[in-house]
């Protein structure tokens, strides 16, 4: 076990647990938008910024091993300025249509937006220009206007079903995500329930109900031997079943 310090508190942790790790198993809250525990290091957001003693520069806590005596600080007015600004320019291209939005009320941008004060965006938008293709998957519907390029997506379709199916397109401002191997897609909706925003939604269920509206039920899957867990979404007051995530 080693040693270090979190906003002038010690803490004591394992060698390879990061900065991210250690601050949220002692209550510590850290910003983050392209992490996920189930996987690997994507440091795409750069919201989770800290500062650390003897380091030039802020350094992304989801990425940063702790060592012994190691001197963390979440809170200092430069790191709060950068998270800032690196969230604003997530918001340049990102419609402002929550109301209307699947993943309004559990969107990570919203609520990531509402924590930091954001009423407007203080960069001119550009309009994007991105054309019609079809997903990998008739069940979901992508909204390119809505992505934030975390790529959470593309890591969980490699990782966790190991299909392979969705890869950057294009370069700099005009980059999307695409599914250019369709063939691959097994429909599992991985990328559907890793995407922190609402640029992947269920596309075929024809009733639709608000977050706060569903009561959710976990089940499994009895379709093939994996025992994939899957959420029931019901609308309570009509008796009905939503739709399925997983």
């Amino acid at each position: 076990m080693i040693t270090l310090t979190i906003d002038g508190k010690p803490f004591t942790a394992k060698p390879d647990q990061t900065i991210l790790e250690v601050a949220r198993a002692h209550g510590i809250t850290i910003p983050t938008l392209c992490f996920h525990p189930r996987l690997s290091l994507l440091k795409t957001c750069r919201i989770c910024l800290v500062d650390v003693e003897g380091a030039e520069m802020p350094m992304a806590s989801c990425a940063t091993p702790v060592v012994d005596g190691m001197v963390v600080r979440t809170r200092t007015e430069r790191v709060a300025k950068m998270r800032l600004e690196a969230l604003k320019l997530l918001l340049v291209n990102h419609p402002i249509d929550c109301p209307v939005c699947d993943a309004g009320g559990e969107c990570q941008l919203q609520n990531r937006t509402y924590d930091f004060g954001i009423e407007r965006n203080e960069f001119p938008p550009e309009k994007r220009e991105t054309p019609a293709v079809e997903y990998g998957t008739p069940l979901i519907h992508q909204w390119f206007d809505r992505c934030v390029m975390c790529l959470r997506c593309i890591q969980a379709c490699l990782e966790v079903p190991g299909a392979d199916v969705l890869e950057v397109a294009d370069r700099g401002f005009s980059s999307r995500v695409e599914a250019v191997r369709k063939q691959n897609c097994i429909s599992c909706g991985e990328c559907l329930h890793m995407c922190p925003v609402g640029a992947l939604t269920e596309n075929l269920s024809p009733i639709k109900g608000r977050t706060w509206q569903l009561s959710r039920v976990q089940t499994t899957c009895t379709f093939c031997p994996c025992g994939c867990q899957l959420e029931l979404n019901s609308l309570v007051a009509r008796g009905i079943i939503a739709n399925v995530t997983t």
